[in-house]
């Protein structure tokens, strides 16, 4: 759990058998606002069978609130939503905040996890000249040639800038676009198009 969360008196963290109807009443279940579901062992795809068990339990048992459930293999997320489950994400123990944004932004987790995975949108960095050009005409040009999604940039001194204001005027030494499999931007490509915003000649 997140630390910010860890001494929130609104959470509660329960370990137990999860067929014990005694652990669900510790848990306070029936009067919850969104539940949790963290997979047992992170790396173990029976891990997922269990999971699935809590669901449908819960769901049986009348729950009609939220419930956000780890799945280990992704060959499980079809069967645990069909069980109840309205949020599944994957066990990143190193990213906590993942199972907070399924909670207080639905549909974001979806978008934090194809950066996590290899079939994924890839966050790249490309090394460029970026010289005191208007960041959201950085942003439109790039898109407009479907070289993908700039999200931030390095000034002059390697410091890293994510989405910034959209009239700020950069200058740096790198740019960092979201891009999918079917883009295939270059740094060389990416520099002529910065080059024509400055109103410099292509390079």
């Amino acid at each position: 759990m997140p630390p910010d969360l860890e001494d929130d008196p609104l959470i509660v963290q329960l370990k137990g058998r999860f067929d014990d109807p005694a652990a669900l009443e510790a848990a306070g279940v029936d009067h919850a606002r969104v539940l949790v579901i963290l997979a047992e062992q992170e790396g173990e795809r029976l891990s997922d069978s269990r999971t699935f068990d809590i669901i449908h339990r819960l769901r049986e048992r009348g729950i009609k609130v939220r419930i956000v459930a780890e799945c280990v293999d992704d060959l499980n997320r079809d069967r645990l939503t069909r069980a109840g489950a309205s949020a599944i994400v994957r066990p990143l123990r190193g990213y906590p905040e993942m199972i907070v944004r399924a909670i207080v932004a639905p549909g974001t987790e979806w978008i934090i996890e194809r950066l996590f995975s290899s079939e994924g949108d890839e966050c790249l960095r490309f090394d460029v000249k970026i010289t005191d050009v208007v960041w959201a005409d950085v942003v439109s040009a790039i898109l407009n040639e479907n070289f993908g999604t700039p999200v931030g940039y390095a000034d002059l001194q390697g410091e890293p800038h994510s989405n910034p204001p959209p009239h700020t005027a950069v200058t740096g030494e790198a740019l960092f676009v979201l891009v999918d499999e079917s883009q295939k931007p270059s740094s060389a490509s990416l520099q002529r198009l910065l080059d024509r915003l400055a109103g410099g000649r292509a390079a």
